[in-house]
């Protein structure tokens, strides 16, 4: 009897990119955005008793519209959540040899970035341009100005 293993290829993680990303377009016209992130990873040395950073380096590739108006928001250091999964392909480099790269194909992507501009709150860059509509400030900006800002900070509270 065959053991049937189901197929899960999915991977959430989030970083910060490490470089400017590069839109291209595929001779049909779909637009490539690749970009690279770095992902938070460490252990603790018991032996020197400090915290040792070792951060993974993931190549990514969104694909389509999400692609082209993302590299338009991203920039390094961007800080994301990407949904999506894992692929590889190989190449044989001019010297002749074999090499395999794994990358990261992105079905979802979200930007933790905002930016506050004038008579605005937030803006993560992943709303659709509303600014057509003659309506310039959007029902979820209007909450955002009207929620009151905390008067503590995070560290303080005591659970």
């Amino acid at each position: 009897m065959e053991l049937k293993f189901p197929r899960i290829n999915t991977l959430t993680v989030s970083g910060r990119l490490t470089r400017d990303g590069e839109l291209r377009y595929l001779p049909s016209g779909t637009a490539v955005f690749h970009c690279s992130i770095a992902i938070d990873d460490g252990y603790w040395d018991k032996q020197a008793n400090q915290w040792v950073d070792q951060p993974i380096y993931l190549d990514l590739d969104i694909w389509g519209a999400q692609g082209e108006k993302l590299s338009n928001t991203l920039r390094k250091g961007s800080p994301i959540i990407v949904e999506g999964r894992l692929k590889q392909r190989a190449y044989t480099t001019p010297e002749g040899q074999n090499r395999r790269i794994t990358e990261m194909y992105a079905e979802k992507v979200h930007s933790l970035e905002y930016t506050r501009t004038e008579g605005s709150s937030y803006d993560d860059g992943n709303q659709s341009s509303q600014q057509s509509n003659n309506n310039p400030v959007s029902t979820n900006t209007k909450a955002q100005a009207q929620r009151p800002e905390p008067d503590f900070i995070n560290d303080d509270v005591p659970f």
